[in-house]
Order: C-alpha cells, then sequence, then structure tokens
C-alpha cells in the first residue's frame, strides 16, 4: 500500500462532468486534482447525440477541437412525431448555434481523458473507490483499489462525485437521491450492408406504451431504444428480444427506417430516470453530472449538463477551498433550481402528446400537482406509482 501527499480534491468518476471538472482547475487555477475512473475507455457505450450548444463549452475548457477528430458525425437535426402521426423536423441550422453530433463515446470520453493528463491531472484507470475516511482536520483518507491488486492511499481537501446515477459518495455524505420517474431505456443497436449515412436526423416517435429513439452512430450502425417505465417494461416483458421487435414493428417512421437492417447483438435496458439530490453539495463533497441531476433523455441536456455542470461544480470548491463556503450553497440552489424548470418543461412537452390519456404511460405524465414537491411519490402518488 502506497500513500501519496495530499491534493486538493478526488474526483471519482472520469466521464464528461468528472473530465469537465479536472480540465477547469488545471486551465483556470493552480490546484492539484486526481480522477478515478473504473473502466480503461474501452469496451461497449451507447453513442450519444450531441446539440450545438455544447460546443461552447468545451471550447471554453480548451478542448473544442475533440468534436473534429475522427470518429464523430455531424447531426443535421432531429425529427419527431409527437403529438400526432406527421414527423416534423427541427434542422439545427435554423437554431444558430452550429451543426450538432453524433458521438462516439468511446472516443469521446477517451479524448477528454487524455486532455486531462496533458494539462496536468492526475488520471487513475481501472481503479475503484475502496473507502473513504473523514480525518478530525476536515479533510478525507481515500482509498483506491487497482484493478491489479494494488492499493493506494491519497488525502484530499474535496471530495467530488462524478460516478453516475448512484451517487454513492453523496449518499453516503447524507444526500438523497430523489426520483420523479422510473424511465428506462431498452437499447439494440441495428446494423446495415450498405450502412445508415444517408440518415443524420434523429428520429423520436411516440407511441401508446411510451416513445422510441433512433440515432446513427459514428460506426455506421444505428442505435434505436424504446423508452417506458421500468414496470411498463417488465410487464410487457419488452426487454426481451421478441417482444421488443413486436413493439418495434408497431411504430411508422422509427422502423420505416430499418428496412433491410438486422439487430446486431444483445439488448441493453439502460436506466434514464429523471433525478436530483436534495442536496447537491456540503461540507468537504459535491456532486457534477448524472450524480446531482439527471434529466430525461428526451430533453438532449445530457452530457451538455454534465459538463457545464463539472465546470461550476470546479468554481464552487474553488471559492469554497479559498474561504466562501456559500459558494456550495448557491451551487447546489443552483442545481435544484435548473431541475425545476426542466420539469415544468418536461410537464408541458408530455402533455402535447394527448392521443393515449388512458394509457399508464402517459396519465403519469399528464398529472399535474398544485403543490410543489421534490417527491415522486408526491408527484405521481394521484396514478398511483410506487
Amino acid at each position: 500500500m502506497n500513500t501519496t501527499n495530499e491534493v486538493d480534491a478526488v474526483v471519482v468518476g472520469g466521464g464528461p462532468a468528472g473530465a469537465a471538472f479536472g480540465l477547469t482547475w488545471r486551465r483556470f487555477t493552480s490546484r492539484s486534482v486526481l480522477i478515478v475512473e473504473r473502466s480503461s475507455y474501452e469496451g461497449r457505450r451507447i453513442g450519444e447525440t450531441l446539440p450545438p450548444g455544447v460546443a461552447p463549452l468545451l471550447t471554453w475548457l480548451g478542448v473544442g477541437d475533440v468534436l473534429n477528430q475522427s470518429g464523430h458525425m455531424a447531426s443535421a437535426g432531429t425529427s419527431a412525431a409527437w403529438g400526432g402521426p406527421r414527423l416534423v423536423d427541427r434542422d439545427f441550422l435554423f437554431t444558430g448555434r452550429g451543426e450538432g453530433w453524433h458521438l462516439d463515446r468511446l472516443r469521446f470520453d477517451r479524448a477528454l481523458s487524455e486532455r486531462l493528463v496533458s494539462a496536468g491531472a492526475t488520471l487513475r484507470i481501472r481503479t475503484r473507490l475502496d473507502g473513504v475516511d473523514r480525518l478530525p482536520d476536515g479533510r478525507w483518507r481515500v482509498t483506491l483499489a487497482g484493478h491489479d491488486g494494488t492499493r493506494q492511499v491519497v488525502v484530499a481537501r474535496f471530495l467530488v462525485d462524478a460516478s453516475g446515477k448512484a451517487a454513492r459518495i453523496a449518499a453516503s455524505c447524507g444526500a438523497r437521491v430523489l426520483q420523479h420517474d422510473r424511465l428506462v431505456g431498452v437499447v439494440g443497436v441495428f446494423e446495415h450492408p450498405q450502412g445508415f449515412s444517408n440518415h443524420s436526423f434523429t428520429v423520436v416517435e411516440s407511441i401508446p406504451e411510451g416513445w422510441w429513439y433512433l440515432a446513427l452512430l459514428p460506426d455506421g450502425r444505428m442505435a434505436v431504444a424504446l423508452m417506458s417505465d421500468l414496470d411498463l417494461v417488465r410487464h410487457g416483458g419488452w426487454h426481451r428480444p421478441t417482444a421488443w421487435q413486436r413493439m418495434l414493428e408497431s411504430t411508422s417512421h422509427v422502423q420505416s427506417r430499418l428496412q433491410g437492417a438486422r439487430l446486431a447483438g444483445p439488448l441493453a435496458v439502460r436506466p434514464a430516470t429523471s433525478q436530483r439530490l436534495d442536496a447537491a453539495a456540503g461540507q468537504g463533497w459535491i456532486a457534477v453530472g448524472e450524480s446531482a441531476v439527471a434529466f430525461d433523455p428526451l430533453s438532449s441536456m445530457g452530457i451538455g449538463y454534465a459538463i457545464n455542470s463539472g465546470i461550476h461544480g470546479a468554481r464552487a470548491v474553488d471559492a469554497a477551498l479559498q474561504g466562501h463556503p456559500d459558494s456550495l450553497q448557491t451551487y447546489s440552489a443552483d442545481v435544484a433550481r435548473h431541475f425545476e424548470e426542466f420539469r415544468t418543461l418536461q410537464l408541458q412537452h408530455y402533455a402535447m402528446e394527448a392521443r393515449w390519456p388512458e394509457a399508464a404511460f402517459w396519465a403519469r405524465r399528464h398529472v399535474r400537482s398544485s403543490v410543489a414537491s421534490d417527491r415522486a411519490d408526491d408527484v405521481l402518488a394521484g396514478v398511483g406509482v410506487r
């Protein structure tokens, strides 16, 4: 077991949020930061469509050129059959913010990690958090375990939870995860002998049981996801290939784009809940990215907000270490405010689809509470969701 010198912050999670935190510190402060990542940036990662507004954040971090590297493809916009059977296009060209991107997530995350190291951050891959203790002086003693059995102890002034929706570090510090739904995505990847190069628009199509999402992957394949609630997926068996394919055949626009294609590999079930922590920061710790707040994929706020929260989280922690602890409360309040603004827009958007008011998926989302509540049980009690 080796013990390193003290670092200013240990960031658990080397995805976009953790990378944004580390890049912000290394570019704009002289503080030391250690990033801990369980993976080695290898293996399967579902692709994601990046809206145009994220590019300026990457430029601010000094890594704007990562989108120009091979492996990512331009995205022209979104087509949606929502509230009616007709497909309506929303072209990024008319937003005035440039084009979007179909990301190779593996390549994107790896590129950010390489820039972290170049900027002077310390990165430990294939490493997990094995224990955290609070020292009498308020610092943290962090025990790390490598994949090869090696262990390391690091003393940190701050802990940053960028580990994802489970938010285990924040939970160990007393924070609670407040879920507002049970949305999941059942994802399959299709391949076509001639590829899908002419389908640069992301497609969204609603059905009585939820909605479908289709997006081009940079390798020429297509990611297709059925989005519905976990209990409905289990009851309908839609996580099984036969039932999932049968649901897919009920669509019009998604199915038409898959003519001649075949499902390549098994289905994967991914959580897509809308949730936030009741407190996104506290004494000596902060949560960024999906550890702090996670949005319905319909919002297209995933990676963009993760990067944004990493940036603002880094600034808040830097200010706290300079003797301004109120910066952490401000950050936490901002996270809560952004989530409530999202919730309002989310309810408005789901209300636009009124064709199946009696279907369980839509009935749950058409509920409006006259009393503001942070608890999913309160918000959805009227439709029996538990």
